[in-house]
């Protein structure tokens, strides 16, 4: 699935990122991926302290960035993460598009007031999804948005742009408040071949067992892709891979090599990172 740029005004870019939560990227995305930089990457930029503005990078940019920082700084799950961050831009993106009407709709069709400014429209759809999700941070999030606001001139135009933008917000959450990544499941392990089972020596539970049943965003259900052809857990081509696995993942592993164990470290992603849906987030805004 190719990401198509959306053009904010002159001042950059923004993208809706709906598909990090919903597939998987190609080989050659990640091939690419492997081959960049690592050291520019596996530090992302923090923005603790500093507010969305247009004088920074594009307001839209800066307010992803800020998205970012709060799943850091929250030690947001992966699996929530990619949700979250698929809330905030298809807030964004259907509250900008109601007014420039150059893309389709995603989920909100809606009649902007002639003249609202589509930057207002989305520093608000994306400061009222976060304060919906992350109520911790209400004070951050509305000193960043009393920044962006700031740099848009007074008038019916950015009033207009911030109601339409707070509008679709609820609307997306409203959409999303019962899609299922919320409900607390008990996962029981099975002692069987092929199912999961805490290891030790930390012993540590499953992490969101239920997330297969969350509703996607772009795919039409959590099974749409499976693995063709996938060998049997007894087969010697799986006992051959598995081996393979172990062999190089091990801690002095003598067939791995340097770019494999930096790939292992771009992927750590410990509590506390941006996570792997904000590493593809960062990945897409440094391609377009």
């Amino acid at each position: 699935m190719k990401l198509k740029p959306y053009k904010f005004g002159n001042r950059g870019l923004f993208f809706i990122f709906l598909a990090v939560s919903a597939i998987t990227a190609s080989n050659s995305i990640s091939l690419e991926l492997q081959q960049m930089p690592l050291r520019s990457m596996l530090q992302p930029e923090s923005v603790i302290g500093q507010t969305p503005t247009r004088k920074s990078p594009d307001a839209i940019v800066r307010w992803n960035a800020l998205t970012l920082d709060i799943i850091r700084g929250e030690k947001t799950s992966p699996p929530m993460a990619a949700r979250n961050l698929a809330i905030v831009h298809a807030a964004i993106y259907d509250a900008a598009n109601a007014v420039t009407k150059t893309h389709k709709v995603y989920k909100v069709p809606v009649q902007a007031p002639a003249g609202a400014s589509a930057e207002a429209a989305a520093v608000a759809a994306a400061h009222r999804v976060l304060t919906n999700l992350y109520s911790k941070q209400i004070e951050t999030l509305d000193a960043a948005k009393t920044a962006s606001l700031a740099a848009i001139a007074e008038g019916k135009s950015k009033t207009d742009g911030v109601q339409l933008g707070e509008f679709v917000a609820n609307k997306i959450l409203e959409w999303r408040k019962d899609d299922g990544a919320t409900v607390e499941v008990t996962y029981t392990p099975i002692n069987q071949a092929g199912y999961w089972q805490p290891i030790p020596p930390d012993l540590k539970s499953a992490s969101m067992p239920h997330w297969k049943n969350v509703k996607p965003f772009a795919m039409t259900k959590g099974s749409q892709f499976q693995i063709a052809n996938m060998p049997s857990l007894t087969s010697e081509e799986y006992t051959a891979e598995f081996k393979k696995l172990k062999e190089l993942g091990a801690k002095d592993s003598k067939i791995r090599t340097a770019d494999q164990s930096a790939i292992a470290k771009f992927w750590l992603n410990n509590p506390g990172s941006i996570t792997p849906p904000g590493h593809w987030n960062r990945h897409l805004l440094k391609r377009n």
